[in-house]
């Protein structure tokens, strides 16, 4: 049962993954990609009331299970908006304390500790990404 719990919040959770897409490829305007975002925090909210009713450490309890590692690539990757598109108020926003506190644990678990990358790292890859030179290896 809880095998299927998790791949039924693996799929709720990556829905934030098209507005996320989309914020890159063809959106120019402030209020269109304010507009994704907005979706990709109401996404971040139900994350957070799972994590807050459950009133455990990750998805998955008391240790990092199947749902904590399919959903952890895309909030580590979160903060590129902020860092590509200053200013326009795309912040994670703090009220969501059950979600911070789940990134600051996942930041411990071993493998994303020493494989996880920063957002200034992916904000610097999908920069190079949409240009002619961009560095597979950095």
């Amino acid at each position: 049962m809880e095998k299927a719990i998790g791949r039924l919040q693996v799929e709720s959770f990556s829905k934030q993954n098209g507005p996320y897409y989309k914020m890159f490829y063809g959106v120019d305007s402030v209020e269109e990609r304010a507009k994704h975002f907005s979706s990709i925090v109401a996404k971040l909210g139900e994350m957070d009331e799972e994590l807050e009713k459950s009133g455990k450490k990750f998805f998955g309890g008391s240790s990092p299970g199947m749902t904590d590692l399919m959903v952890w690539p895309w909030i580590e990757r979160l903060p590129v908006h902020n860092i590509l598109f200053p200013g326009e108020g795309m912040e994670f926003p703090s009220e969501l304390t059950s979600l911070h506190a789940w990134i600051k644990n996942m930041w411990e678990v071993p493998a994303i500790k020493m494989y996880g990358l920063e957002g200034a790292a992916h904000a610097k890859f999908y920069t190079q990404y949409f240009s002619e030179h961009c560095d597979f290896d950095m």
